[in-house]
């Protein structure tokens, strides 16, 4: 693997901290070069072009089910819109010779279907057609960046239909008419007392011959959720932290129809069309290219609970599919659309009218979309007639049991890799816990597994209920599936995992005061101890990594832990783990040089020492309150500020010097950092803490998890000290209770329960002694869990 600091950066491209960063076009456009920049290194991009040798098969031959339909039907399709007297217009046939997408209206006839009354037309013209408002801002080409002008919207053509909009009316009138045909076909094959198989049912993709000659399409059924096609976005951006991306067609649930643009965003969007003058086989750099992964990435961003996202673009009436899932993306050979229009409509037929699965979406789960608001929600589980109050969607376990979601407490903003998702879920019984969702690498899919076995107990750690593989259409879901026709192409694959995990907490940025702060802290080096006497080290210390729950600090996400050897340290590997701004100034040099590294655990508890002076820097308060930004001079001062920028500006030598800013600061070579007015009693530890390490780096020492425990608590006597000085009568509120944290609920699959001790309070009075809580000494008493051959051989 490259050791190259866009690998690093990007494996986390919007979450490189946890606080909130407002993305620029031109930021969101280096990273995306970046990531796309690595090909030789690390190939995600297959272009089904350079294949050797070359495959018959393409991603559309996989993901589009081919149809019976003949040349003579699609030529009977013909451009239809509603007036505003129940009437419609027909217009011209949309192919003849050639796709007509000019002067769809030569002469209009208006007229009103046989046997319908007009409340029918009305009522079928909004859900079947709804093509009103022709007039449209019109635009020159397509999404490509070239379209965008300094302020920040496309060209218009002066006069006409723009380009967009001629698309739209296309897709609608062969949507329409190719439902029509769907529905006289269910109609049929139901007079006739046809039986479909239950493959056929379930809407998964068949061959030709596995569904039933009198078909003419290869869908079980019409679709419960209807969709629609919309240029709005042509030249308005979809909503977002950069608003600058405009695609030219989107797929969007009917649904969302009356809602405002500004209502609607990237999480809606089911598939979109880029059109464009450009030939992007011709030269793969152009920005269109960069434009359409870009757009993917947002959709995967937003919809991290999709298996896959699938776009298009048109160039030359040439029709590729853009494939991205969390191995990389493919990009299929072009499909002439004039000399293949049978083949064109199949692949418009099943984005619009087959089962969502189709456009990657994992039927094990539903998350609600923009419209779908208890109580009027439109799709239930199966067995429910309502939605659980507060609930945004369910998702199953392959034993059928069903687990309302009622938060997504974190998604990954990376492109590829991982894909995690955590959501807070309740089960049927009212027990919370949290589900992590990702995809993990084949190779290594039990390693996270065998860590979470292995700290099994440890107070203040999370705890494994259960874990399970995907399925889909009955076998583990991979991304090595899609990619079988491309067995020379070298990618990484990914197995689909969903982990079941208690406690379910809240983020480190919900800290309800200072001395809650520190108690979480002092949890986090007590647990810390403990995991390295089972002999695992986290090894990627983040705010991202650590939550509260009831006033305590939990270990959570164990991707990148590692069992320690004998002598205390990892496995070496050619390259580091860990959030890059709390990664220990160590392991960055060895990461910037190109080095083994071997992490120890006082990596880990530098890493602790950074995280929360981060927090006196970033926020004013509890509760995730940012402090307003300093002067441009004071930001050049501020290490901790200096790092946050710094970070996502730097090239491969950025590690190395990020490297040795840090150790500057550690030995005090540097000004301290602008803590604000809150955060001011924490600055007597954080120096302290702050010594330790430079002392130990030093002498070559190890940082010992009891010296930083007993400067955490003299740190949070001083805290309670400080704060109980500025209360001329501290309120009974104040009074401490002692009680020990209840056990993980426990369920069939549970782990054992974890015992608590008791927590100091949020606020404590100066009467209430804080004493050092004793660390066993692990290693002497618990034995390490051995390793299977396949963790052991990967790691």
């Amino acid at each position: 693997m490259s050791t190259s600091f866009g690998n690093y950066l990007l494996a986390t491209v919007s979450t490189v901290t946890i606080h909130p960063v407002c993305r620029t076009k031109d930021a969101m456009d280096i990273l995306m070069k970046r990531e796309l920049g690595l090909q030789e290194q690390d190939p995600r991009v297959l272009w089904e072009e350079d294949l050797r040798p070359t495959s018959a098969v393409t991603i559309i031959d996989i993901l589009i089910p081919p149809s019976r339909l003949a040349k003579s039907e699609i030529k009977k399709i013909v451009y239809i819109k509603r007036v505003s007297s129940g009437s419609r217009i027909y217009g011209a046939h949309v192919f003849d010779k050639e796709w007509r997408l000019k002067n769809p209206f030569p002469s209009q006839r208006r007229r009103q279907l046989p046997g319908r009354s007009r409340v029918q037309i009305q009522t079928e013209s909004q859900t079947d057609t709804d093509v009103d408002d022709d007039s449209m801002l019109e635009t020159e080409g397509s999404l490509g960046e070239q379209a965008f002008v300094q302020a920040g919207t496309k060209r218009t053509k002066s006069g006409g239909v723009s380009d967009e909009k001629s698309w739209e009316r296309l897709f609608r009138a062969i949507y329409y008419h190719m439902r029509e045909l769907l529905k006289k076909q269910i109609q049929e094959r139901n007079a006739g007392g046809s039986q479909l198989s239950q493959s056929q049912q379930s809407g998964s993709q068949q061959s030709e011959s596995q569904w039933p000659r009198s078909d003419t399409l290869p869908f079980a059924e019409t679709p419960t959720d209807r969709r629609y096609w919309s240029s709005e976005f042509a030249t308005n951006p979809i909503p977002d932290a950069t608003d600058s991306r405009k695609p030219d067609l989107v797929l969007l649930d009917y649904s969302l129809r009356k809602l405002a643009s500004a209502e609607k965003s990237w999480k809606d969007v089911l598939t979109g069309v880029e059109i464009t003058q450009s030939d992007i086989s011709v030269d793969r750099t152009i920005p269109l290219f960069l434009g359409i992964v870009t757009k993917g990435y947002l959709m995967m961003r937003e919809q991290p609970w999709r298996r896959f996202i699938l776009l298009f673009s048109i160039s030359k009436f040439k029709i590729r599919a853009h494939y991205f899932d969390r191995s990389g993306i493919i990009i299929s050979k072009p499909l002439p659309i004039v000399a293949s229009p049978k083949r064109f409509v199949d692949i418009l037929n099943t984005i619009t009218l087959a089962n969502r699965s189709f456009l990657g979406f994992d039927p094990t789960i539903h998350i609600c979309n923009s419209c779908s608001t208890n109580p009027n929600h439109a799709h239930f589980p199966n067995g429910f007639d309502a939605m659980l109050p507060g609930a945004i969607g369910w998702v199953y376990d392959n034993d059928e049991n069903l687990y309302w979601i009622m938060e997504i407490l974190w998604k990954s903003r990376g492109f590829f890799k991982r894909g995690t998702v955590c959501y807070r879920v309740r089960d049927k019984l009212g027990r919370e816990y949290a589900l992590k969702d990702c995809w993990v690498n084949e190779e290594v899919k039990d390693v996270e597994i065998d860590l979470l076995k292995a700290v099994e107990g440890i107070p203040n750690v999370v705890q494994l209920v259960k874990h399970w593989d995907v399925l889909y259409d009955g076998r583990p879901d991979s991304t090595s599936h899609i990619r079988a026709h491309c067995p020379t192409f070298n990618f990484e694959r990914r197995i689909h995992r969903r982990i079941l995990l208690t406690p379910c907490g809240v983020p480190l940025t919900h800290f309800s005061d200072l001395p809650e702060l520190v108690g979480v802290f002092r949890d986090l080096v007590v647990a810390h101890k403990a995991m390295v006497g089972r002999r695992v080290l986290h090894g990627d210390l983040s705010p991202n990594n650590i939550i509260i729950y009831q006033g305590k600090g939990f270990f959570i996400d164990f991707d990148h832990a590692k069992f320690l050897r004998d002598d205390g340290k990892a496995d070496a590997s050619s390259r580091g783990t860990g959030t890059i701004p709390y990664i220990s100034f160590r392991i960055l040099r060895l990461m910037g040089d190109g080095h083994l590294v071997q992490h120890t655990p006082c990596d880990d508890l530098e890493s602790l020492f950074y995280i929360l002076l981060e927090f006196t820097v970033m926020y004013l308060g509890p509760k995730g309150i940012l402090a307003p930004q300093p002067s441009d001079e004071a930001m050049r001062r501020d290490p901790v500020r200096r790092w946050g920028l710094a970070y996502e500006k730097m090239t491969e030598d950025g590690l190395a010097t990020s490297s040795m800013w840090k150790r500057e600061f550690i030995r005090g070579l540097t000004d301290w950092p602008l803590i604000t007015t809150y955060f001011s009693p924490c600055q007597p530890l954080l120096k302290e803490w702050r010594e330790k390490i430079s002392s130990s780096s030093t002498q070559s020492t190890t940082l010992s998890h009891d010296e930083i425990c007993n400067i955490l608590t003299r740190g949070l006597n001083h805290i309670v000290e400080s704060a109980a000085n500025t209360l001329s009568t501290p309120p009974s509120a104040l009074d401490p209770t002692l009680a020990p944290l209840p056990s993980p609920t426990s369920t069939s699959q549970s782990t054992a329960a974890v015992a608590v001790p008791p927590t100091v309070p949020p606020s404590v009075p100066v009467s209430a002694a804080i004493v050092p809580p004793s660390l066993p000494d692990l290693p002497l008493a618990v034995r390490r869990p051995r390793r299977s051959k396949q963790v052991s051989r990967n790691r």
